[in-house]
């Protein structure tokens, strides 16, 4: 019997993934953090920040001084150890802060939380009189975005604390054809969609202790359903009924702190929490165990002042960190990813606004198809932060 497996990824734009590891679980994991957190390494639990965006941490979105709306791109490159190299653009996300009292603000937004985009070719002979031959081609899309809105409020001087409701919502699509003496033609079909929505509910809070921040953050899963599609080339079309569906939990703690006043380092770990049997109730293309994930990270950051506009100063940053990640990909093949990262930042229109770049250099190891696989990855992630002078001000009374 001769076998012949071949991996093919399509290139794609926008809210996607590049990477021969796609086809585990329910793709490469993708973290929400800004792209100031980026740069320091991934560190967002305790990571304060007047205007830009935290979405890590919701316990920091009554610290708002305007209107403030965050947006972003990111692009990679990738290569592994079979001389296989991607390059892609995604859609980092989008969020919206509004500042509704000295103590209160509100946010909302969405942003990628897994994607797939591969197909797989599997070719296979029987040794019978006949010899006949079969091909397989089976083409997987999709993935899962986060749609969120919450509140985080001053509790005192010193303690913040906030809320944030999320729904995960997503879609994956497996299309399998089978010709049989490969002449062109499908002898079978199987078209399989699987939908589904998850309700999480994430607490977060923040400790100013001076010249050190402590946050924690805990995100529940509130429950979710899956429901499976089959769209069948012979034979009857059906549709499953909703079955319930776990979802990830996360646990984390964070730490920053003033060197003096231009300087700052952060630690911080997270731990992901995954339901043992997510993958009885949802198959992508195979069924595998769920492992639970770790990530630590540790960063720095320093500015300085340039020219100064009556009394407001613009300010670059300069950041740098580096981390350590099991992969929350919530399937046992993949191994970890690590590396360090870069970042730089600048406030312009009356400290209203910044632009933040980072740059992720990584390595990642995993499994692919019992095969030992290293990826090296090449990330540039770009925003923009907007607030005062293309929004009306929301004045604290």
């Amino acid at each position: 019997m001769k076998k012949l497996f071949l991996l093919v990824f399509l290139p794609a734009l926008l809210m996607s993934q590049f990477s021969r590891l796609d086809n585990t679980g329910l793709g490469v994991g993708i973290r929400l953090e800004s792209v100031r957190s980026t740069g320091m390494g991934g560190i967002a639990i305790a990571l304060p920040d007047s205007f830009c965006i935290n979405n890590t941490n919701p316990a920091f979105w009554g610290n708002f001084k305007y209107v403030t709306m965050n947006t972003g791109l990111d692009f990679r490159f990738n290569s592994d150890s079979k001389n296989f190299s991607t390059t892609g653009l995604r859609f980092s996300g989008f969020a919206f802060g509004v500042p509704v009292s000295k103590r209160v603000g509100i946010l909302l937004g969405m942003a990628p939380r897994t994607r797939v985009g591969y197909k797989a070719i599997y070719e296979d002979s029987v040794a019978t009189e006949l010899t006949p031959k079969y091909r397989s081609e089976s083409d997987v899309k999709g993935g899962i975005s986060d749609f969120y809105f919450g509140i985080g409020w001053k509790l005192s001087g010193r303690t913040k604390a906030g809320i944030k409701i999320s729904y995960s919502m997503g879609n994956y699509t497996g299309v399998v054809g089978t010709d049989v003496d490969i002449n062109g033609g499908y002898e079978s079909f199987l078209e399989k969609t699987q939908e589904l929505i998850i309700r999480n509910v994430s607490l977060g809070f923040n400790f100013d202790l001076r010249r050190v921040n402590l946050g924690l953050i805990c995100e529940k899963s509130l429950g979710g359903k899956v429901r499976t599609l089959y769209d069948f080339f012979y034979g009857t079309d059906s549709v499953t009924s909703y079955k319930n569906l776990g979802f990830v939990e996360t646990y984390g703690i964070g730490i920053t702190g003033k060197i003096d006043k231009k300087r700052f380092v952060g630690f911080e770990c997270r731990s992901e929490r995954v339901p043992s049997n997510i993958f009885k109730k949802l198959l992508v293309l195979g069924e595998y165990r769920a492992r639970n994930s770790v990530f630590v990270a540790a960063g720095y950051e320093t500015f300085w002042r340039l020219s100064s506009k009556k009394k407001y100063y613009n300010r670059v940053f300069w950041r740098s960190g580096i981390y350590f990640w099991t992969y929350p990909t919530h399937a046992e093949v993949f191994e970890r990813e690590y590396g360090i990262t870069f970042g730089w930042s600048y406030e312009f229109h009356m400290n209203s606004s910044r632009l933040d770049l980072s740059v992720v250099l990584a390595r990642r190891e995993g499994c692919l198809y019992d095969e030992n696989l290293q990826e090296k990855l090449a990330k540039l992630r770009v925003s923009l932060s907007m607030g005062e002078v293309w929004f009306v001000k929301i004045r604290k009374r």
